[in-house]
């Protein structure tokens, strides 16, 4: 009987001890696929204006505060110099918008996935005939080839603006307002891995807490 016995405890510890290993195994490969080692994280980019390429004449720097100077009809762009990181597919840009005018939304946002002036992605901030809106966008060539609006409940007049927008494996993009998710848009053909940056196409307004983050893959 003790034999018998001693032969039936065996297999099952081993079988015990492979089920362990593969639980191991299964844990490391599933960390692996999700995690991203080298995902960036850079808060408060704006305290350092040479970070940037921008133009003097539209933009302004005090601490970690953007202020565009004037409205002057035209588009203001800010782009974070590629030197400052590495970007990878999978990321969220985040930023506070101070409105200048009480009465008035400016028109601004984000830059990303920008290869030069002809081709890019904004997001930003619109009036719309539905009240305070967000407006994705995919510029082609120099022209509008996809475009998305959508309205949002704005906080209080003079409370900042928090505008995010997180791309996820050049599959779709999420767009929140206010710590909310206001839409989510699918990218059939994916995104360029540009530049990213601000900008303000109509209006005054500032920003503050302009922020990167990666985003874990799925």
């Amino acid at each position: 009987d003790c034999i018998i016995i001693k032969i039936l405890i065996n297999p099952i510890g081993a079988l015990v001890k492979n089920l362990m290993v593969l639980i191991i195994i299964e844990i490391s490969f599933t960390f692996f696929t999700y995690a991203d080692p080298a995902a960036p994280n850079k808060s408060k980019l704006l305290s350092n204006q040479s970070n940037f390429e921008f133009s003097k004449e539209h933009w302004s720097f005090k601490g970690d505060l953007l202020k565009s100077e004037e409205d002057t009809g035209t588009t203001r762009t800010l782009l974070l110099k590629e030197i400052i990181l590495k970007l990878p597919r999978w990321y969220s840009l985040t930023v506070n918008l101070n409105q200048a005018d009480l009465d008035e939304l400016p028109e601004g946002g984000f830059l990303f996935a920008y290869v030069d002036s002809s081709n890019y992605w904004k997001l930003t901030l619109v009036s719309s005939i539905l009240g305070p809106s967000l407006k994705l966008a995919e510029i082609e060539n120099g022209k509008m080839k996809t475009e998305t609006i959508v309205p949002f409940k704005l906080k209080k007049p003079g409370k900042p603006i928090n505008l995010s927008v997180k791309v996820h494996h050049q599959l779709f993009i999420e767009v929140y307002a206010n710590k909310m998710q206001v839409f989510r848009k699918n990218v059939g053909g994916g995104l360029a891995k540009g530049k990213v940056g601000l900008l303000i196409e109509l209006g005054m307004c500032s920003f503050s807490d302009f922020s990167i983050s990666g985003i874990a893959k799925k």
